[in-house]
């Protein structure tokens, strides 16, 4: 990889690990309108090359409007419910997608059981250290 591909996923990785802190030091900017213009300034990275997109138009539409949804939901549950919270309920969704491999055809095998396993243990010591520290909701 070259070094704009670099900059481009630190850029990615940091963006991620401020998300929370962003959206609570908006204040009190409606959800929509900060989903809006993130996924909008978001998209202007790759708008140059929208030839190149071979999504059909209806699978391109409903990939916006589930990314938009998403979005939308996460950051009114950011500026609802305490940061820490918030994020361990978001974070609980890949932990659902790895217990639900094992129904999938392939089926689960030891790879599986053993991912869920740590993925549990990580949501309990995050959930102990929530109940332990406590989580004060932050002024913003």
């Amino acid at each position: 990889m070259g070094k704009p591909a670099w900059a481009c996923a630190l850029g990615a990785i940091l963006l991620w690990a401020l998300f929370a802190t962003l959206v609570r030091h908006a204040g009190t900017a409606p959800p929509l309108l900060l989903t809006g213009v993130a996924l909008c300034c978001g998209s202007l990275a790759s708008v140059h090359r929208w030839r190149e997109w071979r999504v059909p138009a209806p699978v391109f539409g409903f990939g916006v409007a589930s990314l938009f949804l998403y979005h939308a939901c996460l950051v009114a549950a950011f500026q609802l419910a305490p940061i820490a919270e918030a994020n361990l309920l978001n974070y609980l969704w890949p932990m659902l997608i790895v217990v639900l491999a094992a129904c999938g055809p392939a089926g689960g095998g030891s790879g599986n059981s053993s991912g869920s396993d740590c993925g549990w243990r990580g949501i309990r010591a995050s959930r102990w250290t929530i109940i332990r520290y406590g989580v004060r909701r932050s002024s913003g």
